[in-house]
C-alpha cells in the first residue's frame, strides 16, 4: 500500500513537473511568435514607444479615441507653439470604453499633463453586439494593454462575451488569445515588430507620434458644399449618446487622473457637416470636477478656412483641416491653462522668411522637414529650396552624395510647386529618406539656388552641432 502511494506520488510530481516544463517551453518559444487577432501597426509603436523606461514622462499630452483624432492633431505644431509633447494613443473605431482603459494604464506609466478624449458619437454610441468588425477593433487596442483587475472588470461590463469569446479573451490578455491560436503555424510572425512605423505612401505627407499627415483624395466639391453648408441633423428621437454607465466610468477615470495631476479634455472632433451635441452631461461633469474641459471642434466652423481639399471623407481630415483644428486647440489650452504661445524667430533669407519648422531624424519613425511661411515671392519661382542633411561621419552618406562628392545629402524642393495650402498658411513638407538620424546629425542647411543668381541670398541653419 506504501508503495503504491509513493509510486503514485511519483508520477503525480512527474506529471506536474512536464506541464510546468511543457508550459514554459510553450510560453517562452511559441507564445512570443503566435498570431494576434490581428494589429493596428501605428497604435502599438506608439504604445511601445510611451512604454519604454527611457521615454518616461516624456509626454506632456495623450491623445485617447478613435481615428478623428490621429488623422487631426499634429504634433509637431503643438510642440512648437506649446512646448508640450504630444503622442496619439488611439486606434480606428475605438469605443469610448476601451479608450478609458487604455488611457488608465498609460497614466500609470507617464505623468501626462493633459489627457484628451475623442467623444463624438462614433466613440460613445455602442454598436450592435453582433457587429464583428467594431469588436474586432476593441479587441486589437485592448490586447495590447496588460491584463490588469480594472481591466478585467470593465472589460465584461461592455463586451459581447458570449458572441465573440476569442475575442474576449485576446481583449484581456494578448498572451492568453495567442495560446488559442498556437496551431494557427502559417501566421506565425517575428517578435519586436513595435520597434519602428514609417509610412511609405505618398498619400501621406509623414506620421509622427502616432499623428498621420493625410494628403489622401479629397471630397468632391460638389460634396463638401452640400455636407459643409447644410443645417445639422437633429433626430425626432433623441438618443442617449452618455449613458449612465459611461458616465459613470468617465467620472472614475477623471477621479484616476485628478490623483496623477493630470488635466481632461473632452472634444468633439471637426466633421465635414455640422452635428447637434448634446453636452449636457459634459457640463453636470464640469461642474463636479474641476480639471475637466470640454472643447467641441465642431461649432464656430466660420473661424476655419475650409474647403474640399480639407477632408478626405466626411469625418477625417487632410493636413489642410489638420493645419486649422491643431492651431485652435492650441489658442484653446493657451487661454485656459495660461500656456504662452511661443514665437519663433524663424528662418530670413532676405526676400522670403519661414515663419516655423520642425524636423525629425528619429529613425524609428518617418523622417521629414516642415517648413511654413505666409508666401512665397515672384522673383523666386525659378529657385530651387535645397535641404543640406550633414552627417557627423560620412560613411552615413547616402551612395548618390558620395558619387558627386557631396557632404551633405541634399534633397530638392521647388518652392512654387511643392506648397501645400493648409488655408491660413503655407507648408512645404519634405520626407528626408537618408541614414542620417539624430544622434549622428552635424547640420541641417537650408538655402536657395539657381544657377548664375544674382541676388545673393543667404542660407540658414536650422540645426548646428557645433
Amino acid at each position: 500500500m506504501a508503495a503504491s502511494s509513493n509510486n503514485l506520488f511519483t508520477f503525480s510530481f512527474k506529471l506536474v513537473l512536464f506541464l510546468f516544463v511543457l508550459g514554459a517551453l510553450i510560453w517562452s518559444f511559441l507564445i512570443p511568435y503566435a498570431p494576434d487577432v490581428g494589429k493596428d501597426r501605428r497604435y502599438a509603436y506608439t504604445l511601445n514607444t510611451f512604454n519604454k523606461e527611457e521615454n518616461a514622462d516624456s509626454y506632456d499630452i495623450g491623445f485617447f479615441g478613435n481615428s478623428y483624432s490621429f488623422t487631426a492633431y499634429d504634433p509637431t505644431i503643438i510642440k512648437n507653439k506649446l512646448g508640450l509633447n504630444a503622442i496619439h494613443l488611439n486606434s480606428g473605431s475605438q469605443l469610448i470604453e476601451t479608450s478609458l482603459i487604455v488611457a488608465r494604464e498609460a497614466l500609470k506609466k507617464n505623468k501626462l499633463k493633459y489627457v484628451f478624449f475623442e467623444v463624438s458619437g462614433g466613440s460613445l454610441r455602442k454598436p450592435p453586439k453582433g457587429n464583428k468588425d467594431y469588436w474586432y477593433y476593441q479587441t486589437i487596442a485592448l490586447q495590447e494593454i496588460p491584463l490588469s483587475v480594472n481591466k478585467l472588470l470593465h472589460v465584461k461590463d461592455y463586451f459581447p462575451i458570449k458572441d465573440f469569446p476569442e475575442y474576449y479573451v485576446s481583449s484581456l490578455s494578448k498572451d492568453a488569445g495567442r495560446f488559442l491560436r498556437l496551431n494557427d503555424i502559417n501566421n506565425y510572425h517575428s517578435p519586436g515588430e513595435n520597434e519602428a512605423f514609417k509610412m511609405a505612401s505618398d498619400k501621406v505627407y509623414f506620421s509622427y507620434n502616432g499623428f498621420i499627415a493625410n494628403n489622401q483624395t479629397p471630397v468632391e466639391d460638389a460634396e463638401f458644399q452640400k455636407e459643409f453648408y447644410r443645417d445639422a441633423y437633429i433626430s425626432k428621437t433623441k438618443e442617449v449618446l452618455w449613458t449612465d454607465e459611461i458616465i459613470d466610468q468617465t467620472k472614475d477615470f477623471i477621479r484616476f487622473a485628478k490623483e496623477q495631476g493630470a488635466e481632461v479634455i473632452l472634444f468633439q472632433s471637426l466633421k465635414i457637416y455640422k452635428t447637434y451635441y448634446d453636452d449636457s452631461a459634459i457640463r453636470d461633469i464640469i461642474k463636479e470636477f474641476d480639471n475637466v474641459k470640454f472643447l467641441n471642434l465642431n461649432i464656430d466652423r466660420d473661424r476655419y478656412s475650409l474647403d474640399a481639399k480639407s477632408f478626405y471623407n466626411s469625418t477625417h481630415l487632410n493636413y489642410r483641416g489638420s493645419y486649422q483644428v491643431t492651431n485652435r486647440l492650441v489658442d484653446s489650452l493657451s487661454k485656459w491653462y495660461n500656456i504662452p504661445i511661443k514665437n519663433n524667430k524663424g528662418l530670413d533669407f532676405k526676400v522670403f522668411k519661414v515663419t516655423d519648422y520642425f524636423y525629425n531624424l528619429e529613425k524609428s519613425q518617418d523622417k521629414f522637414i516642415k517648413l511654413t511661411f505666409d508666401s512665397i515671392p515672384e522673383i523666386l519661382k525659378d529657385h530651387k529650396l535645397v535641404i543640406g542633411v550633414y552627417p557627423k561621419n560620412q560613411n552615413l552618406l547616402s551612395d548618390k552624395s558620395k558619387e558627386r562628392k557631396r557632404k551633405s545629402d541634399d534633397f530638392v524642393v521647388d518652392p512654387i510647386t511643392d506648397i501645400i495650402d493648409v488655408g491660413t498658411a503655407k507648408v512645404i513638407i519634405k520626407k528626408l529618406e537618408t541614414r542620417i538620424s539624430d544622434s549622428s546629425l552635424d547640420k541641417i542647411k537650408i538655402y536657395f539656388f539657381k544657377k548664375n543668381d544674382t541676388l545673393g541670398l543667404p542660407s540658414n541653419d536650422i540645426y548646428n552641432n557645433k
